[in-house]
C-alpha cells in the first residue's frame, strides 16, 4: 500500500515539476469541454422541443411574434375574440408569471416561483403527462393547480383574474411543456394551473398583454369564420399597442432547428479541432516526461516494482490533467438544466476513452521504453 501511495504521490509531483504547461492545458480542456457541453445542451433542448411540438406541427398551429408590446391600457375585445376562439376549440393560449416572495419567505436566497397557466381544451397539445387530459385528447378545463415533482413547498395559493387556485397535488416526474416561442422544458419546479377561457376577461393589463402574446390559433380549420377572426383577433391587438406577426409553426421550427444545427456544428467543429491541438501539445509532454523518469522506472523495475504499479503514476498524472477539468462542466450545468448536465456527462465520457487510451499508450510506451 506505501509503494501503492509512493507512485500516487509521484503522479502528482509531476504535475508541479510541469506546472506551467499542466495549467495551461486544463485551462483549454476545461474552456473546450465547457463549450462542447453547452452546444450539445443548446441542442438537446432544441431536439426535445422539436420532438414536443410534433402535434402542433401536425395540426398547423399559428403563433405570433410580438412587435412594440406595452400600453398602460387595453380594452378587451382581443380578449372576448380569443375566448371565444378558444370555446370553439379553435386557439388556446397559456400565461407564464413570476410570483416573488413576501413577508416571512422574503431573503437573500428567496426564489419567484414560476408558474405557467393553461387556458383551452387544445392546451394539452403544449403539454406532456399532465393530469386531466382526456381520451379525446383535449384538456379538461375544471379550475385547479399542481405543484412540479421537485417544488420545494408542500402547497402554494396563488391568485388568478377571478380564481383563487391552491395547488397541493404533484405533478409525474416526466411532466413537461413545449411553447411554440422557443421554450420548453420539464415541470419539476414549477406551478402549473389550468383555467377555463372566462378568466381572459377578468385579467390584469399585463397578464393581458402575455395571453395575447402566448396565443396559439389553429385557423387552418374547417370553419371559414376561423381565418377572419384571426384578422380580427391581430386588428384588435393593434388597438391596444401590440403589433401580432402570425407565425407558421410547420414553416418556422424545422427552420430554427437547422439553423440551430449548422451553428452548433461550427461551434464544436472548432472546439474539437482545439481538443485536437490540446492533445499533441499533451503527448508531446507526456512522451517528454517518460523519456525524463525512464531511468527512475527502469531502477524500480529492477527492484521488483511491476509494471501496473508503475503505471499508477499515470494514472494519476492523467486523472488531474485530462479527467479533472472535463468534470467542470458537470459542476458549472449542474444547476441550469438536465439537458445540459446529460451533455456534459458525454463529454466526460469522452474524456473518460480519452484517459484510457492515453494509459494504454503510456503502457505501451514505458514497456518498450524497458524492453518488456
Amino acid at each position: 500500500m506505501r509503494t501503492l501511495w509512493h507512485e500516487i504521490t509521484a503522479g502528482l509531483l509531476l504535475v508541479k515539476r510541469n506546472f506551467f504547461h499542466i495549467a495551461t492545458i486544463f485551462v483549454l480542456i476545461a474552456l473546450t469541454s465547457t463549450i462542447i457541453a453547452l452546444s450539445l445542451g443548446d441542442v438537446l433542448a432544441q431536439g426535445m422541443n422539436y420532438m414536443r411540438g410534433k402535434q402542433l406541427r401536425d395540426q398547423q398551429a399559428t403563433y405570433f411574434q410580438l412587435a412594440y408590446p406595452g400600453v398602460e391600457k387595453h380594452d378587451l375585445t382581443a380578449m372576448k375574440i380569443l375566448r371565444k376562439e378558444i370555446k370553439a376549440d379553435r386557439a388556446f393560449t397559456y400565461i407564464e408569471m413570476q410570483v416573488h416572495p413576501t413577508g416571512e419567505e422574503q431573503g437573500f436566497n428567496a426564489k419567484p416561483t414560476h408558474i405557467i397557466v393553461l387556458i383551452g381544451h387544445r392546451a394539452s397539445l403544449m403539454v406532456s403527462e399532465v393530469p386531466g387530459i382526456v381520451s379525446s385528447g383535449k384538456l379538461d378545463l375544471t379550475p385547479r393547480a399542481y405543484l412540479g415533482a421537485s417544488f420545494p413547498h408542500q402547497s402554494f395559493a396563488f391568485t388568478v383574474g377571478n380564481y383563487k387556485l391552491t395547488a397541493t397535488k404533484r405533478l409525474p416526474y416526466a411532466a413537461a411543456y413545449f411553447s411554440p416561442h422557443g421554450t420548453g422544458e420539464k415541470l419539476d419546479n414549477y406551478v402549473l394551473a389550468v383555467l377555463p377561457p372566462d378568466v381572459l376577461t377578468h385579467i390584469d393589463d399585463q397578464m393581458i398583454q402575455v395571453a395575447e402574446g402566448n396565443s396559439i390559433f389553429f385557423p387552418h380549420s374547417k370553419n371559414a369564420s376561423a381565418q377572419l377572426n384571426l384578422y380580427a383577433y391581430i386588428s384588435a391587438a393593434q388597438k391596444n399597442g401590440v403589433s401580432l406577426i402570425p407565425v407558421d409553426l410547420a414553416t418556422s421550427q424545422p427552420t430554427i432547428f437547422r439553423q440551430l444545427l449548422v451553428r452548433t456544428s461550427i461551434y464544436i467543429i472548432a472546439a474539437f479541432a482545439l481538443v485536437f491541438l490540446v492533445l499533441m501539445l499533451f503527448w508531446a509532454i507526456g512522451s517528454s516526461i517518460v523519456r525524463s523518469d525512464i531511468r527512475e522506472f527502469s531502477i524500480r523495475h529492477a527492484f521488483g516494482a511491476p509494471l501496473p504499479l508503475l503505471m499508477c503514476r499515470f494514472a494519476a498524472f492523467l486523472a488531474i490533467t485530462l479527467l479533472l477539468p472535463a468534470a467542470i462542466p458537470v459542476i458549472l450545468t449542474a444547476q441550469i438544466n438536465w439537458y445540459y448536465s446529460v451533455a456534459s456527462s458525454l463529454v466526460l465520457v469522452m474524456s473518460v476513452v480519452i484517459y484510457l487510451s492515453a494509459l494504454l499508450y503510456a503502457n505501451a510506451s514505458l514497456r518498450k521504453m524497458l524492453l518488456l
